[in-house]
């Protein structure tokens, strides 16, 4: 008797234990707390897919001012070219000078392009008293101030686009070959 007892303990012990493991695990698999929204759920991590990553890469913005109907910043497919941030912002004023451009450059993003205005016919020779602007002048404008030839004024002319108007006449410095001396000389013929 006193061995059928012990048996009887015995498997009750077993499925008591048995049934405390049960619970517990149980209670692990199925309560688990809702993440907060002041928390970010703890392992998850959010990766754009391959195919979002790529679609970002198809695009570039692109900064248009100067002589056009609507300056501003456009969203262009990458391999856009000049032309066709021109045409996003609405095409060129009549005042536009298009002569100093190339319409066929490829942009690259967070790049700024600025339309110059023609001079409207107020750069006459240096010298006679006009003085020649040189956020609007074309080439061949500039090729009338003194000291500067076709080379020199194509230097203007990229560093006038690639950053945009001069501010000052030290800003000519960040020209190749245009030191204070060379600023100095030319800064009674020129304006900005």
């Amino acid at each position: 008797m006193l061995e059928e007892l012990l048996k009887k303990n015995k498997l009750c012990f077993i499925g008591f234990v048995c049934l405390i493991l049960s619970i517990s695990l149980g209670v692990r698999l199925f309560h688990r707390p809702a993440p907060s929204s002041e928390e970010p759920s703890l392992g998850v991590e959010v990766l754009k897919t391959p195919s979002a990553v790529k679609k970002e890469e198809n695009f570039i913005l692109v900064h248009i001012s100067g002589a056009v109907n609507k300056r501003g910043v456009y969203r262009l497919s990458a391999g856009s070219r000049t032309i066709d941030a021109v045409g996003k912002a609405g095409g060129f004023l009549k005042s536009a000078d298009v002569t100093s451009l190339n319409l066929s450059q490829q942009l690259k993003d967070g790049q700024k392009i600025d339309i110059p205005e023609r001079n409207m016919g107020f750069a006459g020779s240096a010298g006679c008293g006009t003085k020649i602007n040189i956020n609007t002048a074309s080439a061949s404008e500039m090729e009338k101030i003194p000291g500067v030839g076709a080379a020199t004024a194509k230097k203007i002319l990229e560093c006038r686009i690639k950053n945009g108007a001069f501010r000052s006449y030290e800003d000519l410095s960040k020209i190749k070959g245009f030191g204070k001396k060379k600023i100095d000389k030319i800064k009674d013929e020129i304006s900005l």
